[in-house]
């Protein structure tokens, strides 16, 4: 299938030098553009909505769960570290670390979790 596209002469120009650069022609790389960006970014047209926003929900559980794990494992170890440790000024900079890296895991946690919510209101409470 064809279809004509219009856009601005310096849009035109960097699609003309990506496609140069990449070696193909300017077509093929609009091809590949729009492919990637329905892959990416739009919802499938055989899947329903609802079912996209659960599987990305699920997708964000997983990972706040890895980043929960990750931190557990940190905290285990950091005992057997902290033993190990020779002097009181390094097992205090250690543990400074520690805490700076389990308020960021817990914060990415945070995020995760409330994107989730939100998602999940607009799932529950449609607006009519």
């Amino acid at each position: 299938m064809q279809i004509c596209y219009r856009c601005e002469e310096k849009i035109n120009e960097r699609l003309e030098k990506m496609a140069k650069k990449k070696g193909v022609s300017k077509n093929h790389l609009m091809d590949e553009i729009i492919k990637n960006h329905l892959n990416n970014s739009w919802i499938s047209f055989h899947e329903p909505p609802s079912r996209y926003i659960e599987r990305e929900m699920l997708s964000g559980i997983q990972y706040a769960n890895e980043l929960l794990a990750q931190l557990l494992d940190e905290l285990n170890r950091f005992q057997d570290y902290a033993e190990n440790e020779a002097t009181a000024n390094t097992l205090i900079e250690s543990l400074q670390l520690f805490r700076l890296e389990a308020i960021e895991y817990l914060l990415n946690i945070s995020k995760i979790l409330e994107t989730i919510r939100k998602n999940t209101i607009g799932l529950t409470n449609p607006i009519h």
